[in-house]
């Protein structure tokens, strides 16, 4: 799972989001410490959001 946020002070919210949607969906996740460009890469491939949509998901 790779995040982004355009403000580094909703990061906090962000990682809160993904981790509670995870627990939900009986997902593990692990950060990446000092692997982030690695991380990034690899999460690549697994999915797109177009502004389009990104408009659309609240804040």
């Amino acid at each position: 799972m790779t995040t982004t946020v355009l403000d580094p002070a909703g990061l906090g919210r962000a990682v809160a989001d993904v981790e509670s949607r995870a627990e939900t969906c009986k997902v593990r996740l692990r950060r990446l410490w000092r692997s982030q460009a690695a991380g990034f890469a690899v999460t690549l491939p697994a999915g797109i959001c177009p502004p389009v949509l990104a408009q659309q998901w609240p804040n």
